[in-house]
């Protein structure tokens, strides 16, 4: 069986592909409650036609809503009796919630605490808001099968060890396994590096969406400046970026390209960056067959080439 979270508007869809009859399933959804994974508890009410699914083979359910900055869990859905907040920022995935064996992670930190827990993506210090790296660190430190049959034997040895002989040193053995585990864990911190790298492609990737829906209200320079910042953001190899540097004229007028970026290795880009307006990029009618480039952009091409001839 697979799941997979997909925010759409305000709210969090899971989709579920279940491996067996999905007839069977909806049915038990329409008398009362579908447990899935021992984690999420599913009623009709929680069914969603928010997105198209695969009709006969996926299942779409809400199980969260985003607003004020954070991701509300569903508190009946995930059966706790306190409230879960993630930054909206942060993706939902199957990892954050579910530990091995179906084991609820939500409902593990929600029979200790006696707040409503927000997992924050910049810590600020008020109670009840865990950084997301620590909680990243949690569900990496989660009890797996192997730590929790070796901690089940310590425990039955420790039990009978006045009456059995020759049952071997199962305490060191354990004591043993956790170092390694912990050696291993904070190794595998370094993966944080990657998730921050992820993270800020989805912040880049939110930035120039909320771009695009408000072009309008841009001019061209500050539209010109927020791409060149992107870009370099994208791609730190750059470790400086000149605004209209003048490269040489062709006789007539000096050129200066919208940025001169030049990288760590001492090699020069130029870069000329345009607003998007309404005008077309091909044309609409065809020529010999094919689609060709409308004069707008025919111009950027031939522009950047005189830059480069000049440079």
């Amino acid at each position: 069986m697979n799941i997979y979270f997909k925010k759409v508007k305000n709210s969090l869809l899971m989709i579920y592909s279940p491996e067996y009859d999905i007839d069977n399933i909806m049915e038990t959804i329409q008398k009362g409650e579908f447990f899935l994974h021992k984690t999420f508890a599913l009623k009709k009410d929680n069914i969603s036609d928010e997105i198209d699914v695969f009709e006969g083979a996926e299942i779409c359910f809400k199980i969260g809503e985003f607003n004020n900055g954070y991701c509300h869990l569903d508190k009946d859905v995930f059966l706790t009796n306190h409230d879960f907040y993630f930054s909206e920022n942060i993706k939902i995935h199957k990892k954050l919630l579910i530990s091995f064996s179906n084991i609820s992670i939500l409902r593990c930190i929600d029979e200790l605490v006696d707040c409503d827990i927000y997992i924050v993506d910049n810590y600020d210090g008020i109670q009840g808001h865990i950084p997301y790296s620590d909680y990243i660190a949690l569900v990496n430190t989660f009890p797996n099968a192997t730590e929790t049959h070796k901690y089940r034997d310590m425990r039955v040895a420790q039990s009978i060890k006045n009456y059995v002989e020759n049952l071997g040193n199962i305490q060191q053995k354990y004591e043993k396994y956790l170092n390694k585990r912990t050696e291993f864990i904070a190794i595998s911190k370094s993966k944080d590096i990657k998730s921050i790298r992820f993270e800020l492609f989805y912040k880049v990737y939110d930035t120039l969406q909320l771009m695009m829906d408000g072009a309008e209200g841009y001019c061209e320079r500050d539209w010109q400046t927020a791409i060149c910042d992107i870009l370099c953001v994208l791609y730190p190899k750059y470790i400086l970026a000149e605004r209209e540097i003048c490269i040489g004229n062709d006789e007539r007028h000096g050129k200066r390209p919208d940025f001169l970026l030049i990288d760590s290795s001492g090699f020069v880009d130029l870069l000329e960056i345009k607003k998007p307006t309404r005008q077309r990029i091909i044309t609409n009618t065809t020529y010999r067959n094919n689609y060709v480039a409308d004069k707008d952009l025919s111009g950027a091409i031939v522009q950047m080439e005189k830059y480069i001839y000049i440079l």
